[in-house]
């Protein structure tokens, strides 16, 4: 299992070169977009155009380009991850939001050492005073939400303590779609803030 993250297209062309079925895998990208409340825009035969005007749409122009589907779906995760921020957490300003992709993920749950990785680079970059083992706590609580939804996309959000007077507000956004026959993705993005305390 490896994690992709970077570049939304160069990402794509990562997992685009791995899939099997490009008509299932564009499906439930797609999906995995209307669940984040964006509506898919051209995105070909069988599903065509939605019209949503309350949602923003996500374009992307070729209905069998995976790369482009990736993209469209990690920019749709982060919209989600921050707007849901926005909507839990009124009156705190987000840190940062980041996103990626991890190939070999398994619906039972699988081994997110470089999710917590790039959490943790992430969360330094933006001042947020988290250690290994506390990221480690939120990556495991946010496997616990994944797997509990059963492979559908969401969001999750929390309060992680630090200590009586300083907590960490987060939110994630996340989708599993089906990379080959063998193998799921995770397209995820996660944004965080101190919430209480000092800074």
């Amino acid at each position: 299992m490896g994690v992709i993250s970077g570049n939304p297209i160069d990402v794509g062309n990562q997992i685009g070169s791995l899939v099997n079925n490009t008509a299932l895998t564009i499906s439930q990208l797609v999906s995995i977009i209307g669940s984040f409340g964006a509506a898919p825009v051209g995105v070909g035969a069988g599903v065509g155009p939605v019209s949503r005007p309350s949602r923003p749409s996500i374009k992307f122009a070729d209905p069998n380009n995976v790369p482009q589907a990736v993209a469209a779906t990690m920019a749709a995760a982060k919209t989600a991850a921050s707007t849901t921020f926005t909507q839990q957490f009124s009156g705190v300003t987000a840190a940062g939001v980041d996103n990626g992709a991890v190939t070999g993920y398994q619906p039972s749950g699988g081994n997110l050492k470089n999710v917590e990785v790039q959490m943790l680079n992430d969360f330094n970059n933006w001042n947020l005073p988290l250690s290994a083992e506390q990221v480690a706590d939120m990556v495991a609580t946010i496997a616990i939400e994944m797997q509990a939804q059963l492979g559908l996309a969401g969001t999750a959000y929390g309060q992680y303590y630090l200590n009586e007077n300083q907590m960490i507000d987060w939110v994630v956004a996340y989708g599993e779609f089906v990379i080959t026959d063998t193998q799921n993705g995770l397209i995820y993005a996660f944004t965080a803030a101190l919430g209480g305390g000092w800074a």
